[in-house]
C-alpha cells in the first residue's frame, strides 16, 4: 500500500516538474532554431513523410512478389524536401529522425532481395538528413576521373 502511494507521488511530482519546463522546440525562441512562420513549414513536411512512411510500409505488407518502388520514391522525394527545407537547421524533427534513421537495414532485413537502387537511395537518404551531403558525386567529379 505505501508503495503504491510512493509511485503516485512521484509521478505526480514528475508531471508537475514536465509542465513547469519552458518549450523550446522547433518552434522555439532559442538562437539556431527555425523561427515560428518556418517551424509550420517544418512540422507539415514531417507530418507529410511520417504518412507517406506508413503507406510505404503497408505497400510493402501487402504485396510481397513486387517491390513498391513508387512508394519508396514518394518517400525519399518527401525526404528530399524537408531535408532541403531544414538545411540551416540544428535538429531533426523526431517523425523524420524515426523514419530514416537505420532505414538501410531495415530494408535489407525486411526482404530477402532488395533491389540495389534502394538501397543505394536509402544509405544516401541518411547521410543527407544526418550528415548533412549527399554522397552521389554525379557532375562533381574532379576532371581526369
Amino acid at each position: 500500500m505505501r508503495k503504491r502511494r510512493a509511485l503516485r507521488r512521484t509521478s505526480e511530482t514528475w508531471n508537475v516538474i514536465c509542465n513547469s519546463i519552458p518549450d523550446t522546440s522547433i518552434g522555439g525562441e532559442e538562437p539556431g532554431n527555425v523561427g515560428s512562420s518556418e517551424s509550420s513549414e517544418v512540422d507539415r513536411l514531417a507530418a507529410e513523410v511520417q504518412q507517406i512512411w506508413l503507406s510505404f510500409q503497408e505497400a510493402l505488407r501487402k504485396n510481397r512478389r513486387k517491390y513498391p518502388r513508387e512508394e519508396f520514391v514518394r518517400f525519399v522525394t518527401a525526404v528530399r524536401r524537408y531535408a532541403d527545407v531544414t538545411r540551416e537547421a540544428a535538429l531533426v524533427h523526431r517523425v523524420v529522425a524515426n523514419a530514416v534513421n537505420g532505414l538501410t537495414d531495415f530494408l535489407r532485413l525486411e526482404r530477402a532481395s532488395v533491389p540495389g537502387e534502394v538501397v543505394y537511395e536509402a544509405d544516401r537518404l541518411e547521410c543527407v538528413v544526418f550528415l548533412g551531403f549527399d554522397p552521389h558525386f554525379e557532375g562533381d567529379e574532379p576532371p581526369g576521373l
